[in-house]
């Protein structure tokens, strides 16, 4: 559409249903989201799931209805999983909110990998 993405109500509704994501995007209007891994996500990596399949169970369960509430399809394509964002405290404030712009410069491959 040429529109460029709020991600904030985007961020705060699956927010509030217990996933915590991040969305990004290549400024060519090309959307990608960072689920940023909780501990049991991680856990469940740990033990051997496979982040693909991660990926896809999160794409087909919690983020399903992306299309229809914000026109926007978070596929397996346009999906990454981020289980090292409490290595890096730079990337956050003391409160913890992520710090988008450098986010966005520190992960700037893997978005130009999710968002083309």
């Amino acid at each position: 559409t040429g529109e460029k993405t709020n991600p904030g109500r985007i961020e705060t509704y699956y927010g509030a249903r217990g996933l915590e994501i991040l969305l990004v995007g290549d400024k060519q209007n090309n959307d990608g989201v960072f689920i940023i891994a909780d501990s049991k996500m991680k856990r469940r990596l740990q033990e051997g799931l496979q982040e693909k399949e991660l990926i896809k169970e999160v794409c087909n369960n919690q983020l399903a209805d992306s299309n229809q509430k914000f026109g926007i399809n978070f596929s397996p394509r346009n999906v990454a999983i981020i289980t090292d964002l409490d290595e890096h405290p730079e990337l956050t404030t003391g409160t913890l909110k992520v710090r988008r712009k450098l986010v966005e410069k520190y992960y700037a491959s893997l978005i130009k990998q999710i968002c083309n």
